[in-house]
């Protein structure tokens, strides 16, 4: 819950503006869109606005029924909500009219996809890797100056597969790809144990550099919990580094660090 506040409040969602989630689950992202949102509206226009200002679709029957339910709970009449697959559909095939302003996800990974899925991507870029293929699907459905904030494994950045090469190469020179949180490794246990990172980028032009920011465990606990889960407090400060960004080094270890593009795409 607490990472998904923290996603989308450095999103700063705007009304007018629409955002999708492509496995959207039980609605976390588009909950925390909509309380980020709420506060704005001023207007019936505004209003309507923000009852349209969403899109999710999950392909698992009982959270997609528990999606449902959450935006009812969140007055929203017929939310755009979908029992769907989007792995299913061609990725050339998409056009402006299905592209979003801003796009929050933690998509699926650790997912091995078959050849009939993969034949729905170019063939540089079909990973077997199902957090790969969403990757590409949120880079096509993604409007100009559009913005987005996902969650990946490590293995999205550091992998050395083909696709995945192929994949980070066409988010560096297409996408600019300006920060990357690295989280603490049990942010999302007992789920699972593999170490995350937040990568925020937009579709203003190319990357040039890229900041990565990591984030420490809090005082006081050695690792995260269902009993003692994060909270957004213990964001506070890579929201306070945020505005005022600066390379920090803490006993010999960077903690921030500005890297150009060349680095990038040499690692």
């Amino acid at each position: 819950r607490a990472v998904t506040e923290f996603m989308t409040k450095m999103i700063q969602p705007k009304i007018g503006e629409k955002m999708a989630d492509f496995a959207c689950g039980t609605g976390g992202f588009i909950t925390s869109w909509l309380n980020e949102l709420g506060p704005q509206i001023k207007t019936t226009d505004d209003q309507a606005e923000y009852d349209n200002s969403i899109y999710g679709i999950e392909k698992k029957q009982f959270p997609y029924m528990l999606c449902i339910t959450n935006m009812l709970l969140h007055g929203l009449d017929v939310p755009k909500i979908y029992h769907d697959n989007s792995l299913l559909r061609d990725v050339l095939d998409y056009t402006e009219d299905d592209q979003f302003d801003v796009i929050l996800m933690n998509p699926p990974y650790g997912g091995s996809e078959k050849a009939d899925i993969k034949n729905h991507f170019p063939s540089d870029l079909a990973s077997s890797e199902t957090a790969d293929l969403f990757m590409s699907v949120i880079m096509y459905r993604l409007k100009k100056n559009g913005r987005v904030a996902v969650i990946l494994p490590d293995g999205f950045l550091f992998g050395t597969d083909n696709a995945k090469v192929a994949i980070k190469k066409k988010l560096l020179s297409e996408f600019n790809l300006h920060t990357v949180i690295r989280m603490p490794s049990s942010v999302f246990s007992p789920y699972t144990s593999i170490t995350t990172n937040i990568l925020f980028f937009d579709r203003t032009k190319p990357t040039t550099e890229t900041w990565f920011y990591r984030l420490d465990m809090p005082e006081g606990y050695k690792h995260f919990s269902k009993t003692k889960p994060m909270k957004l407090d213990h964001f506070a400060p890579v929201i306070e580094w945020w505005n005022d960004r600066q390379e920090l080094n803490v006993d010999g270890f960077d903690k921030s660090k500005k890297y150009m593009v060349n680095q990038l795409s040499e690692e």
